[in-house]
This record gives C-alpha cells, sequence and structure tokens, in this order.
C-alpha cells in the first residue's frame, strides 16, 4: 500500500540564501507529520529558526500538518 503524502509551502522569511534566493518552497510529507519533523526537511540550522505560523498562528513542534497548509518560518529577532 502506497503511503499517504501531503504537501505544504514553506514561506521562508529572511532565509532565502539557503534556498538560492527562493522565498517560498514546497515540501513533500508523510501524512500526520509535525512541524518538527518538516523541520527537519530543511537545511536552515535549527538555532536560526525563531518563529513558526500556520495560518497566521504559532504553533509548537509536535503541531500536525495538514494537505495545502502555509507555513511561515522566522530567524530569531534580537534588537533593543
Amino acid at each position: 500500500m502506497l503511503e499517504e503524502k501531503i504537501v505544504v509551502k514553506v514561506k521562508l522569511n529572511l532565509f532565502p540564501s539557503y534556498y538560492d534566493g527562493k522565498k517560498e518552497i514546497e515540501l513533500k510529507l508523510e501524512k500526520d507529520s509535525t512541524v518538527e519533523e518538516m523541520l527537519s526537511c530543511l537545511v536552515i540550522p535549527r538555532g536560526d529558526i525563531g518563529i513558526i505560523l500556520i495560518d497566521n498562528k504559532h504553533v509548537k513542534m509536535d503541531h500536525r500538518l495538514l494537505d495545502s497548509v502555509k507555513i511561515d518560518i522566522y530567524p530569531i529577532f534580537a534588537g533593543g
């Protein structure tokens, strides 16, 4: 039996240098994948990732992804 897949769009806010200037990529993942599993498919160092939003809502690493969701990844922000 074939494994079911989902496709998610990932917006790489301020990370285009990791993907040859691309600001958005599509990932094909196993059904019921988590945010943490999705991040393991990216080349962005985990320490550089600050905020992850799905549909403009902050999500945790164990959040299960659905097909066709749009994910925004932001770096750690610092300043004063």
